[in-house]
């Protein structure tokens, strides 16, 4: 018999988290399991935008439009409680993870720490306890947890993202011509600093690097960073796709050289993986979680400094003017890295799976840990903070009207 399991998210959009949710919830389904994805806001409707492979099945909370999050914990609560014995993932549901310490023990939680964020340090810290799992999508995030939190260190496992493995070698690339190079995923300022592409660009354009780009991809600022980057389109440098679904992505990685990579913080960037394993060399900011573990400087790709653009397109230049047999060796490498480690799609899902079965009966003989049987909202929404907050305006606002 499978296990009733829910995928919280407040939104459905492009995202390395949402893809990640999807390929392993499509995997648990083919495994037998009742899976769903739960969309937690009232808006969610015109937040469901991400399409995926295969088939999944959504849930919508019931929400009036004007839901404050204390309505919203409530219904999420009562969902998860009519819903037991089931495992609940509150994902990067940071808000809504407040109804954690206060699920009834039957609802097994996994806390997974998709990114090195402060959201979800401040979520582990603050619900973390009454998880039955904590998973590190990273070595450092899973190590950062045991080193600060040592009395959870034996709930606290790491799971790296998994990838659909080629059962063939990396195809050849162009051996002349330019430096073909994918940007793929979230066009945004936030995390992926997708404005430090212009500045990029200008330096490749200086080097005279024969390169082009292509931005495979949606997000908030993709109509400013297609306007920043108008002279490079038509000098035939860079070239925007807009949205592809994750198939098509994967298509287009094995006609590229190089994967780049401009964030300022990620997890364990799957889109990475995915480029690696066929054969992309990727070139990436020099990020604390997961880029030590995927990017050998020199052998599976190369690094340079966060916010660096100069030192950025200094490694694509040498990348393109390379000889061609010496990229092909990099390709290889950053293939055979990701082949022979721990990052294959069934490697995720049965590790996955081994840690499902331990907190399924870990509930059923009510060992959930940690349920104070209250809720705990993050700071900025406490009721107690927020009079504060409101008290200490009001008060300045009289002071001031005071004022001669």
């Amino acid at each position: 018999m499978g296990h009733r399991i829910i995928f919280a998210t407040p939104a459905w959009h492009l995202s390395g988290v949402n893809t990640m949710t999807a390929k392993l919830a499509h995997a648990l389904q083919q495994q037998g399991h009742e899976v769903k994805i739960l969309l937690t806001r009232p808006d969610a409707s015109e937040h469901h935008q991400y399409s995926v492979d295969g088939d999944l099945v959504f849930e919508h909370l019931s929400l009036p439009a004007n839901a404050t999050f204390p309505v919203i914990w409530k219904s999420l609560h009562e969902h998860l409680r009519d819903r037991a014995p089931c495992v609940f993932f509150p994902g990067y549901d940071f808000e809504n993870s407040t109804v954690c310490p206060a699920l009834p023990p039957g609802v097994a939680t996994i806390g997974v720490l998709h990114s090195d964020e402060g959201y979800y340090f401040e979520m582990t810290q603050r619900v973390g306890a009454s998880w039955n799992r904590i998973v590190g999508v990273s070595s450092f995030l899973s190590e950062f947890v045991r080193q600060k939190h040592p009395q959870w260190a034996d709930k606290t496992v790491y799971i790296p993202y998994g990838v659909d493995l080629p059962t063939h070698p990396p195809p050849d690339r162009p051996s002349s011509g330019p430096l073909h190079v994918i940007i793929a995923g979230r066009v945004s300022r936030y995390q992926k600093r997708i404005d430090d592409l212009p500045a990029v660009l200008d330096h490749l354009a200086a080097l005279e690097t024969p390169i082009h780009m292509a931005v495979v991809g949606s997000g908030p600022d993709l109509d400013e960073t297609i306007a920043a980057c108008r002279r490079h389109i038509e000098e035939r440098r860079i070239s925007f796709t807009g949205a592809l679904s994750n198939s098509e992505t994967v298509a287009l990685f094995e006609r590229q050289h190089a994967i780049l990579m401009l964030s300022e913080f990620e997890g364990l960037p799957l889109v990475l993986l995915e480029a690696m394993a066929r054969g992309c060399v990727p070139v990436t900011s020099a990020i604390r979680s997961g880029i030590p573990e995927l990017v050998h400087d020199g052998k599976t790709g190369y690094q340079f400094p966060i916010g660096d653009t100069r030192a950025c397109a200094e490694r694509l230049h040498r990348l393109a003017t390379d000889d061609r047999a010496s990229v092909s060796a990099m390709s290889r490498s950053a293939a055979a890295h990701i082949a022979q480690g721990p990052y294959s799609t069934q490697t995720m899902v049965g590790s996955y799976l081994q840690i499902i079965n331990e907190t399924i009966e870990e509930a059923s003989r009510n060992q959930s840990p940690g349920r104070t049987g209250r809720m705990m909202p993050p700071p900025q929404l406490h009721p107690i903070r927020r009079w504060r907050v409101a008290a200490s305006r009001f008060v300045r606002r009289f002071l001031k009207k005071r004022k001669p």
